[in-house]
């Protein structure tokens, strides 16, 4: 899903190079972009309660 919205955003820039949102939506996107691996390991079905207490 993020990797659409960095194309959607990349595309979005391309026609509106200055636009003040598209340039901070793909600032929030670069910066959530390097957190994925972690979001993904947490909602992982196999996580149980177990593991959160270590």
């Amino acid at each position: 899903m993020v990797e659409e919205l960095q194309r959607a955003v990349y595309k979005m820039g391309r026609l509106h190079r200055d636009d003040p949102v598209v340039l901070k939506t793909k600032e929030l996107i670069d910066n959530f972009r390097p957190l994925l691996p972690l979001v993904n390991e947490v909602a992982n079905p196999a996580m149980q309660d177990r593991h959160w207490s270590q």
